[in-house]
C-alpha cells in the first residue's frame, strides 16, 4: 500500500469498525438463528466473572445470622462466590 493508501484507510477507521461490528452481529445471528457456518469459525460460549454486586451486604447478611464468623467468609477479600456456596451450599 501506498502512504497516501494507508492514510484513507486510517481516516475510516470508525466507519470500518462500525461496518466490522454489523457484520459481526449478523454472522452471529445467522449461526443462532439458522445454524449457518462460516469456513474456520465457531460459535463458543463465552466466559463470565461472577461477582458479588455489593460485597459489604452479603457479608453484614452472613453475619448477622450469628452462624459466620469473619474468619469463615473472609480471606483477604471475601471469598468469592464458587467457594461461598462450597460454604453455604447452593442454596
Amino acid at each position: 500500500m501506498t502512504d497516501a493508501e494507508i492514510s484513507e484507510v486510517l481516516s475510516r477507521d470508525y466507519v470500518l469498525g462500525v461496518w466490522v461490528e454489523d457484520i459481526k452481529d449478523y454472522a452471529l445471528k445467522e449461526v443462532v438463528k439458522n445454524g449457518k457456518q462460516w469456513a474456520g469459525y465457531k460459535l463458543v460460549e463465552g466466559r463470565s466473572d461472577r461477582k458479588y454486586a455489593d460485597e459489604t451486604k452479603v457479608a453484614d447478611t452472613l453475619l448477622a445470622t450469628g452462624s459466620y464468623s469473619e474468619d469463615d467468609i473472609y480471606t483477604r477479600d471475601l471469598l468469592n462466590i464458587t467457594a461461598m456456596e462450597k460454604l453455604l451450599g447452593k442454596k
